[in-house]
C-alpha cells in the first residue's frame, strides 16, 4: 500500500462467522450442561471405573466459581478501559503492555527469551557442547593417553632388556619376589 491509502479491517465473511458462532455457542451449551456428554458418551463406556464419582453438573467448588466470574468481570472491565483509552477494541490492552515493569517482560517475550522451542534449542546446544567436550576428552584418553602410556612402558622395557643374560635373570628373580610377596599377603 501507498502513501494516503488507508488499512481498513473488514469483518469476517459470513463462511468463517457461521463456524465461530457455532463453535461459541456449544461451548456455552456445554459449559453449562456439561452432564449431557458425560452422561451420555463417558460414563457407558467407563461404567464402573468411575465409582461414586460425578463429573457432571456445577463444580462443587464455590472457590473456583467466584474466582471465574471475578477474573471475567476484571477481564471485561480492563477491556472496556483499554477501548475507552485508545478508542480502539485492538489496542484495548496496550495500557498493560506499556505498563512500567511489564513493559520489560513483553519485550523480553517479543525478543523470544520465554519461547519454549528457543528455551528448548538453548538445553539442547548446551548439551550437546557438553556432550562434545564428554567426547572429545575420551578420544584424548583412547588415543593419545593410552597410546603414549603404553609407547613409553613399551620403551623403557626395550631399554630393559639389553641382550646380557645376568638382567634376564636379575629381572626373572625381582618378578618371582614379587610373586611371593603378593601370595604371602593374600595367605594372612
Amino acid at each position: 500500500a501507498g502513501e494516503g491509502s488507508k488499512n481498513v479491517t473488514k469483518d469476517s465473511p459470513l463462511t468463517m462467522l457461521i463456524p465461530m458462532v457455532t463453535l461459541a455457542a456449544l461451548c456455552i451449551f456445554f459449559g453449562v450442561h456439561n452432564s449431557y456428554p458425560i452422561r451420555t458418551y463417558f460414563e457407558p463406556v467407563l461404567g464402573s471405573s468411575l465409582g461414586a464419582n460425578h463429573f457432571s453438573g456445577m463444580p462443587q467448588n464455590i472457590t473456583l466459581i467466584i474466582g471465574t466470574i471475578v477474573v471475567l468481570i476484571l477481564a471485561y472491565i480492563n477491556h472496556m478501559y483499554g477501548f475507552k483509552k485508545y478508542g480502539a477494541g485492538i489496542k484495548a490492552v496496550d495500557h498493560i503492555h506499556h505498563a512500567p515493569v511489564l513493559n520489560t517482560i513483553y519485550d523480553l517475550a517479543e525478543k523470544k527469551y520465554f519461547d519454549p522451542y528457543n528455551i528448548g534449542l538453548k538445553f539442547v546446544y548446551g548439551f550437546a557442547r557438553v556432550s562434545f567436550s564428554v567426547d572429545r576428552a575420551i578420544d584424548w584418553i583412547y588415543n593419545r593417553f593410552t597410546v603414549k602410556t603404553t609407547e613409553s612402558v613399551t620403551n623403557g622395557i626395550k631399554r630393559a632388556h639389553t641382550g646380557n643374560f645376568s638382567h634376564y635373570i636379575a629381572w626373572a628373580l625381582g618378578g618371582m619376589i614379587i610373586v611371593v610377596i603378593l601370595i604371602l599377603r593374600t595367605v594372612k
